[in-house]
């Protein structure tokens, strides 16, 4: 019989719950856009209005934010968050971790990439973002 080490496993079950990441690999997408996503994350994970949030507990919500930056070009980047429930399951218990450790630093931070889902425990958490002028 064959055991895991404690680090193999360990990869194994942040693999089994990262975040699935799409959309266009942007450079320097967190540098320059990056206040919008963790706006757009505290809204949605905090649990009281003082600490801007902005979800109700334990429901079902749709958060946003933007950020635009005035160069050669003006860019906006809004960001949207959602989060769901799935198979009837009740709670938000991963809400920090499902949109910062595993769609903002994974997809934005990690890869530049403007979108990701996270599914487990019964919770979905999906990012999207976009440009606009």
């Amino acid at each position: 019989m064959k055991f895991l080490t404690a680090s193999a496993l360990s990869c194994f079950i942040t693999s089994v719950i990262a975040a699935d990441c799409f959309g266009q690999p942007q450079t320097d997408l967190a540098k320059t856009y990056g206040d919008a996503y963790w706006d757009a994350r505290q809204k949605m994970c905090s649990t009281s209005a003082s600490g801007g949030g902005s979800c109700e507990y334990q429901k079902d919500c749709t958060t946003s934010s933007s950020k635009t930056v005035h160069g050669f070009i003006t860019l906006t980047d809004n960001v949207e968050f959602k989060r769901w429930k799935a198979g009837g399951s009740g709670g938000f218990k991963d809400c920090w971790d499902a949109t910062d450790r595993d769609i903002i630093n994974q997809c934005v931070v990690g890869s530049g990439q403007m979108g990701g889902t996270w599914v487990a425990n019964g919770q979905v958490y999906q990012l999207n973002s976009w440009w606009s002028n």
